[in-house]
C-alpha cells in the first residue's frame, strides 16, 4: 500500500509540474494579450501530462500471462494528433494573405510537448524547454532586437492632387523601407480619390514604431497590418 502510495505521489509531482511549466508559458503568451494565455496554457500541459502518464502506466494490468501486449505510444500519438486541431483553430489568415496566430499555435505544441516529457518522467529536458522557449520569446520581442519582423498590411489615403499626392506618398514609403506590393485607386468624386496601398516592411522596428512612421505620411485616412 506505502508502494502504491508512493507512486501515486509520483505521478501527482509530475503532473503539478507540467501545471506550472504551463502557468510559465502562458504568462508569457497572456502578457503579450495573445489569444492563448495562463489558462488554456496551463490545461493543456496538465492535460498532456495526464495523457502520457495514462500512456505509459495506465495499461499494466491489461499485460497478461498469455501474452497480451499493449502499445503504450497510441495514447501519446493521439495527443498530437488532437492538438493539431486545436493549433490550426488559431491561425487566422489576414485580408492581405498574411497569417496571424502561427506563434501561439506553435507555442500550444510546445506546451503539449513540454507536458508530455514531465508526464513520461524526462523532467529535466522538461524544465529546460520551458525555461529555453521563454528565454527565446524576450529576447525575440522588443526586450532586445535581435530578430527582423516582416509585416503587411494595407493603407488607405484620399488624394486631392492624386499625381503629386502619390509621389510624395510612394517616395515617403521607400525612404522607410516599405516596399509597395499593389496600389488600387477609388475615384470618390471629381475633387478626390481614394488610394489603397497592400504593402510590406521587413525591419528590427517594433510594431508601433511602424504604425508610428505611417502614422506620420500625409493624407492617411487609415492602416491596418
Amino acid at each position: 500500500m506505502q508502494d502504491y502510495i508512493m507512486v501515486q505521489l509520483v505521478y501527482l509531482g509530475r503532473i503539478a509540474a507540467a501545471g506550472l511549466c504551463g502557468v510559465a508559458i502562458g504568462w508569457e503568451r497572456q502578457y503579450r494579450t495573445k489569444a492563448a494565455g495562463v489558462r488554456t496554457h496551463f490545461i493543456i500541459s496538465v492535460a498532456a501530462s495526464l495523457m502520457m502518464i495514462i500512456s505509459k502506466y495506465g495499461f499494466y494490468d491489461a499485460i497478461g500471462p498469455d501474452g497480451t501486449s499493449v502499445d503504450v505510444s497510441r495514447v501519446a500519438s493521439g495527443i498530437l494528433a488532437g492538438v493539431g486541431l486545436m493549433s490550426g483553430g488559431l491561425v487566422i489568415t489576414g485580408k492581405q494573405g498574411y497569417a496571424s496566430g502561427i506563434t501561439t499555435a506553435a507555442g500550444i505544441w510546445a506546451t503539449v510537448a513540454i507536458g508530455m516529457s514531465l508526464g513520461a518522467g524526462m523532467y529535466m529536458i522538461g524544465l529546460f524547454s520551458t525555461l529555453f522557449l521563454l528565454l527565446g520569446h524576450f529576447l525575440m520581442h522588443k526586450n532586445i532586437r535581435l530578430a527582423r519582423h516582416s509585416w503587411r498590411g494595407q493603407i488607405d489615403f484620399q488624394l486631392t492632387n492624386t499625381k503629386e499626392n502619390m509621389e510624395e506618398i510612394t517616395s515617403r514609403l521607400a525612404e522607410n523601407g516599405i516596399d509597395i506590393l499593389r496600389m488600387k485607386c477609388e475615384y470618390r468624386d471629381k475633387h478626390s480619390e481614394r488610394l489603397r496601398i497592400v504593402f510590406a516592411i521587413s525591419t528590427r522596428l517594433e510594431r508601433e514604431e511602424v504604425a508610428d512612421i505611417i502614422a506620420g505620411i500625409p493624407h492617411l485616412c487609415s492602416y491596418e497590418f
